[in-house]
C-alpha cells in the first residue's frame, strides 16, 4: 500500500506537468522552438511510462501473477519501457549537444538549429530507441511453473527472462555502455567545457570593464 500511494502521487504529478508541457508548446506557436521539441519529445515518453506502463507496475505489485495479458502484452510492455528510456536518454543527450552548439559555435546554430531538423532527428532517436530495444524484448516472454511431479501449477504465467541468462546479461551490458555510460560521458565532457566556455566569456567581460572603468 505504501508504494501504491507513492506510485499514486507519481502519477498525478507527472501526468499533469506532461500533459501541461505538452500543451503549452502545441497551442502556442512562439513555443515550438527546437529546443522545445526535444522537451516536448521527453514529455510524451514521461507519459507513456506513465499512462501505459505504470498501471502495469502496480498491477503486478499486488498480483505478480498470473500475468492475464499474454505474450504479445509482455513483449509490449518490455519494448515500451526499453524504448521510452532509450528515447529519455538519447533526447537529454542531444539537448546536450544543441546547448554545446549554440554556446561554442553560436552562429552556426542560429544557420542549423531549425524545427524540422530537430523534428527529423526526435524521429531518428525513436526509431534508434524501437530498434535497440528488440534485443531485450525477444529475451521476455511468459514462464509457466511446474510442480515436481511435472504437473503445471495452475495461474502460473509470469512475464520475465525465458532465454539463458548470459544473453540477458550480455544485452544489458550492452544496452547499459551504449544508453548509460556514453552519455553520461558526452553530457559531461559536453557541460564541463561550456563552463569552460563561459567562465572564460565571464572573465574576457570583466577585465573589458575593468580597463574601461581605468
Amino acid at each position: 500500500m505504501p508504494m501504491t500511494l507513492v506510485y499514486a502521487v507519481i502519477f498525478l504529478v507527472g501526468v499533469s506537468g506532461n500533459m501541461l508541457v505538452c500543451l503549452v508548446i502545441l497551442k502556442h506557436h512562439n513555443m515550438r522552438t527546437p529546443t522545445n521539441y526535444y522537451l516536448f519529445s521527453l514529455a510524451v515518453s514521461d507519459l507513456l511510462v506513465l499512462l501505459l506502463g505504470m498501471p502495469l507496475e502496480v498491477y503486478e505489485m499486488w498480483s505478480n501473477y498470473p500475468f492475464l495479458f499474454g505474450a504479445w502484452g509482455c513483449y509490449f510492455k518490455t519494448v515500451l519501457f526499453e524504448t521510452v528510456c532509450f528515447a529519455s536518454i538519447l533526447s537529454v543527450t542531444t539537448v546536450s549537444v544543441e546547448r554545446y552548439v549554440a554556446i561554442m559555435h553560436p552562429f552556426q546554430a542560429k544557420l542549423k538549429s531549425t524545427r524540422r531538423r530537430a523534428l527529423r532527428i526526435l524521429i531518428t532517436l525513436w526509431i534508434f530507441s524501437i530498434l535497440f530495444s528488440i534485443p531485450n524484448t525477444s529475451t521476455h516472454g511468459i514462464l509457466l511453473q511446474y510442480f515436481p511431479n511435472g504437473s503445471l501449477v495452475p495461474d502460473s504465467a509470469t512475464c520475465t527472462v525465458v532465454q539463458p541468462l548470459w544473453i540477458y546479461n550480455c544485452i544489458i551490458q550492452v544496452t547499459s555502455l551504449l544508453f548509460y555510460v556514453l552519455p553520461m560521458g558526452v553530457i559531461s565532457v559536453l557541460y564541463c567545457l561550456m563552463g569552460i566556455k563561459v567562465s572564460l566569456m565571464s572573465f574576457g567581460c570583466d577585465h573589458i570593464s575593468y580597463l574601461y572603468l581605468y
